[in-house]
């Protein structure tokens, strides 16, 4: 018989052994830097974003092409049906053929690609801002649902412990109605106040789901993958800073993405202005054009691709300058883009005006928003210790039989209030540091 057991459990473990892993819940342990690492690497926002800064600088390359020289080559062939002659020659065969080869070079533009490369070199800048804020956007974001994690975790940890309680509470009341020491409505009550908080546990239970779905999508990560699961390393602890408000205000306006973006706009429309003027001056230009043509056979009109006078060549060169006379009028359209241009520059100036203010209140409501969630979790901490020994007090007074499983019931209350309003502070003073962290423009403080 033992044999036999013996026999089975190992059969057993050979069996779950062989399953293909996919049939085996994974789990994924991640510490913040992790994820944080994971997220970056996965996103298709700042994977796209890097694309548009390689992007840009091809833009850059193209925009200096105008600085060099211009080589084109060409070729042609004709067959004509009828052939002229003069005085009993051919003027031209039946089937010429011509190659050409020109080169042209820009001398001066006045300004027109000088401006068109600034153009370009300022799009670069404000592309690579973008991608270096796709990526710290990405770092406060990951550190939000991170921690929105652990706050569902540890109140689920919290409601598991009030469920326990509840539970011994209930225990307690049966072992003293067997005892004959209290009527069955002790029992009913405790059973009751037990079954009523189940729901709330279900609840934790969902919420700690919902982050885990919430940190996964950030991450890029399979949700709908099977058998996958993810595991999150930390806790909420208690962690203040100080802060000098000037400083942050000084680095906010030097360091938010918007107000950066605000001001690399404007010296984007600065360079727009200019080169909009510069479409208004001269052209210089240099040119040199070669070309062979075959020849032809004067007393019968065919081609002469070979031999002595065969091909016949020219050369050409010369200068070419293009003034947009028009342009100098007002009416132009021209010149209604350079009003037009004038006009968007003195706007975007005042929307970054507008901009600085907002950030520097940003900062200032993220500030005090600290300072309420800091008095909250002093508070918070010591209204947890309170309740933590009003509770064991009135345990013992339960066991004893001084209260009833009501008395018991509202000090539970009281103390899983206390528990989870502590979690919330602590949550909630880490997402007022996100909130600073955002309107300074930085992924850490």
């Amino acid at each position: 018989m033992k044999a036999a057991v013996i026999v089975s459990i190992v059969f057993f473990i050979l069996f779950i052994t062989a399953m293909p892993m996919t049939a085996r819940a994974e789990t994924l342990t991640l510490t913040l830097e992790q994820a944080i690492d994971i997220g970056i690497r996965n996103s298709s926002a700042v994977k796209s974003a890097r694309l548009a800064v390689q992007s840009a600088e091809e833009g850059v390359s193209s925009a200096k092409a105008s600085n060099y020289p211009n080589v084109s080559l060409g070729s042609s062939y004709t067959h004509r049906f009828e052939k002229q002659t003069q005085g009993g020659s051919y003027l031209s065969s039946s089937d010429p053929v011509s190659v050409s080869a020109e080169l042209s070079q820009n001398i001066t533009s006045f300004g027109q690609v000088k401006g068109s490369v600034k153009l370009a070199q300022n799009s670069v800048e404000l592309t690579r801002l973008d991608y270096e804020e796709e990526k710290r956007s990405l770092v406060v974001d990951v550190k939000r649902a991170f921690y929105a994690y652990l706050l569902a975790k540890e109140s689920l940890d919290v409601q598991t412990m009030t469920l326990s309680f509840k539970e011994d509470a209930l225990r307690v009341a049966e072992e003293r109605y067997l005892a004959g020491l209290v009527p069955d409505y002790e029992v009913l009550s405790a059973e009751s106040d037990l079954e009523s908080f189940k729901p709330e546990l279900i609840e934790a239970e969902n919420q700690l789901e919902y982050a885990r779905l919430a940190i996964m999508d950030i991450l890029g990560l399979e949700v709908a993958k099977e058998n996958f699961d993810i595991e999150l390393i930390g806790t909420l602890e208690e962690s203040y800073h100080d802060f000098e408000r000037e400083d942050l205000i000084l680095r906010a306006l030097q360091k938010n993405f918007g107000i950066v973006a605000s001001r690399q706009s404007i010296s984007l429309q600065e360079v727009q202005n200019e080169l909009t003027k510069a479409t208004r001056r001269p052209t210089v230009s240099g040119f040199a054009n070669y070309s062979l043509t075959s020849g032809v056979d004067p007393i019968t009109g065919d081609p002469r691709y070979w031999g002595e006078d065969s091909w016949d060549g020219d050369l050409s060169a010369g200068v070419r300058m293009q003034m947009p006379i028009s342009s100098l009028f007002s009416w132009s359209s021209e010149s209604a883009t350079v009003r037009q241009g004038e006009i968007d520059l003195e706007k975007l100036n005042v929307q970054l005006d507008a901009l600085e203010s907002t950030v520097k209140l940003q900062v200032e409501n993220s500030l005090l928003a600290l300072e309420k969630r800091a008095s909250q979790i002093a508070s918070g901490e010591k209204a947890v210790e309170l309740a933590l020994r009003l509770y064991n007090a009135a345990l013992d007074r339960y066991n004893s039989g001084l209260i009833t499983s009501l008395d018991l019931q509202d000090v539970q209350l009281n103390l899983n209030t206390a528990q989870l309003g502590y979690l919330e502070a602590l949550y909630g003073y880490n997402t007022a540091l996100f909130d600073l962290m955002d309107a300074v423009g930085v992924s850490s403080l």
